[in-house]
């Protein structure tokens, strides 16, 4: 009999860890967010269902990776990107291997997307990115800048980036 009084009290401890947890995570619901100098974007925990046997495209950055300078996140996140012309651009920045389901989109930018490699876009990571557990680090993100598309297709028009967190990238 103690035995069993004592495994269901472990289930119920290990069921009330799980529960904070989900709990803990509340504030960083996905939600739409902005900041004047920034524009209008939606980030934080979406969990995504798995799909079928398709194959999709959750990642295109340079291999580029800062120092890390500590062990604490950094207060903004950039994502630079290349343009060769005009497009309607569609940013995602995610999970690269889901433990959180971080999720960043709907980028609305305070000033349009130009051609060349000066579109900078950085987001403030206190909302979200420094509330998550378990904590991730900046390059266990991705990120995909669709063109001309918001959603997959058969035929993927992106844009080449770079995710970084201290200094502008040297082109």
């Amino acid at each position: 009999m103690k035995r069993a009084s004592w495994g269901l009290l472990l289930i119920l401890v290990w069921l009330g860890g799980g529960t904070s947890l989900v709990l803990a995570q509340l504030d960083v619901q996905y939600q739409s967010r902005s900041q004047e100098q920034l524009g209008h974007w939606k980030e934080g925990v979406k969990p995504k269902p798995v799909s079928g046997g398709n194959v999709e495209l959750i990642s295109v950055l340079a291999d580029y990776q800062e120092p890390a300078a500590s062990e604490t996140f950094p207060n903004a996140v950039k994502l630079q990107f290349y343009l060769d012309d005009e497009h309607a651009v569609y940013l995602t920045v995610r999970e690269l291997d889901y433990r959180t389901y971080y999720w960043l989109d709907k980028v609305q930018p305070a000033r349009s997307w130009e051609q060349g490699f000066q579109n900078v876009f950085a987001w403030p990571t206190d909302p979200v990115l420094q509330r998550l557990t378990p904590k991730l680090d900046v390059y266990d993100l991705g990120a995909l800048i669709r063109l001309d598309a918001e959603s997959t297709s058969s035929i993927e028009r992106v844009a080449p980036g770079v995710l970084y967190q201290r200094f502008p990238f040297a082109h």
